[in-house]
């Protein structure tokens, strides 16, 4: 979720920049989803991307952007999600870089804001969500990922099996196109009386 201006080395230290869309889909990724790269990218090289050491984020928010009515200031990813992203893998992890990113590309465009929440959050899961259908277009690593974290038997902490089941509800509600009913699902509101200082949330999820 976006934070007016209230930094991961991405999750791995490089998650978005390793990831580079090493898809098995035949398909080219969508131009806003290349934006969104870009834009990771770009804070990742200028440093602006870190985990949050200070705990400033609310524990259930993995990731935040930061910003001012004129300024980009970064990405701040939960450091629990050092320990998610070991379970999960880059690829998968990669998908919150790539959330966080696309507000960012959005904040550049002038398209993010305080008030309308649900707006920038629709826009950035409609982005994670292309970039799942390009690493995963089948489905079937995250169905995979969910059956070995998820199961009873399982070792992995339940924030893996949480990651991975967020990841899956972002598909099922993107092969719908229903962005409204995702983020009205994840409890995202409108603050019409908001000033631009983005605040995480307490999904088990991205800001």
């Amino acid at each position: 979720r976006p934070v007016a201006m209230n930094t991961v080395s991405a999750p791995s230290g490089n998650t978005i920049a390793e990831a580079k869309f090493k898809a098995t889909s035949e398909a080219p990724p969508a131009p806003e989803l290349v934006d969104a790269w870009l834009y990771g990218r770009e804070l990742h090289q200028g440093g602006m991307m870190e985990y949050d050491q200070e705990g400033k984020l609310d524990k259930g928010t993995l990731g935040a952007f930061l910003y001012t009515k004129t300024a980009a200031l970064g990405v701040l990813f939960n450091k629990a999600f050092k320990d998610i992203q070991r379970w999960v893998g880059d690829q998968f992890a990669a998908a919150t870089a790539v959330h966080e990113a696309a507000h960012a590309r959005d904040h550049a465009q002038g398209e993010l804001n305080s008030k309308e929440v649900k707006k920038g959050e629709k826009q950035a899961f409609e982005t994670e969500y292309k970039y799942l259908r390009l690493v995963d277009p089948t489905g079937q690593k995250l169905a995979y990922a969910r059956v070995n974290l998820c199961s009873p038997s399982s070792i992995a902490p339940k924030a893996a099996c949480d990651y991975v089941t967020h990841l899956a509800k972002i598909s099922w509600y993107g092969e719908k196109g229903d962005w409204d009913g995702l983020v009205s699902s994840l409890g995202y509101e409108d603050r019409p009386g908001g000033h631009d200082h983005h605040d995480g949330d307490g999904h088990p999820s991205h800001d």
